[in-house]
């Protein structure tokens, strides 16, 4: 992106909370974001960067589909 000004770039990640994890979520994006940051996007100019708020959710039970698997 940084070559090419013109480039818009748009990434959608599955930021997922692991099982039954109480971490906050403001928590779970810090942890996401610095190795995103520091390792993998070392650009200047950054992507627009989404994910899905239902990774998100608390889980406190398993659904049916994970009790027959």
């Amino acid at each position: 992106m940084d070559a090419n000004l013109e480039l818009h770039v748009q990434m959608i990640f599955n930021i997922q909370r692991p099982d039954y994890s109480e971490v906050v979520e403001s928590v779970l994006l810090r942890e996401f974001t610095h190795p995103f940051r520091c390792d993998l996007w070392t650009g200047e100019r950054l992507p627009e960067v989404f994910y899905d708020l239902r990774s998100q959710q608390y889980r406190t039970h398993l659904t049916s589909y994970e009790v027959l698997n």
